[in-house]
């Protein structure tokens, strides 16, 4: 949360800023690299599971010049010094050695904005197994510590709610 901190709100402190989208019941995310400026589009859903993948891509193209341009104008206000070569990057898709259903994209989206460094395309591996059977077991394990984080985290305004109620189970 910025909460009026300057340092927060000028982007001087920042590397890479991350969106995570939704479109079409699936979630993707574009990354800003501000330090080193570069816009990565990160969608891990398979494209056969998307019934037009020429359609899906524009579409991603489309958002991330959308989402470009605002951050840019709002980089422009602060005086960021990096807004102009920002503004003159085309986006990319990274080519990713693991893809993806639908129903576990926002595992992804979490688990892409954890382990992503910012490195260039084929050179980044988020942790997850390709064998179908251990990589179920890590993403179950993904989706309880995302739902204790957002859960337990102090911005949660049904935090003391939930806890008291999970606190009245207990054996």
């Amino acid at each position: 949360m910025v909460n009026g901190d300057q340092k927060m709100m000028d982007l001087a402190t920042f590397e890479l800023i991350f969106f995570p989208i939704l479109s079409n019941n699936c979630y993707y995310l574009l990354c800003f690299d501000i330090k080193n400026p570069l816009i990565v589009i990160i969608d891990n859903l398979d494209m056969q599971e998307r019934n037009q993948t020429d359609k899906h891509r524009k579409e991603c193209m489309i958002t991330a010049s959308e989402v470009k341009e605002h951050l840019v104008r709002y980089m422009r206000s602060v005086r960021h010094i990096n807004a102009e070569l920002v503004e003159a990057q085309t986006p990319i898709h990274l080519n990713l050695q693991w893809y993806t259903t639908a129903m576990d994209s926002g595992v992804y989206v979490m688990r892409h904005m954890e382990t992503y460094m910012g490195t260039r395309r084929n050179k980044w591996d988020c942790g997850f197994a390709t064998q179908k059977s251990k990589l179920n077991k890590q993403l179950l394990m993904a989706k309880k510590k995302y739902a204790a984080k957002i859960i337990l985290s102090d911005i949660n305004l049904h935090r003391a709610r939930i806890v008291d109620a999970i606190n009245s189970q207990a054996i």
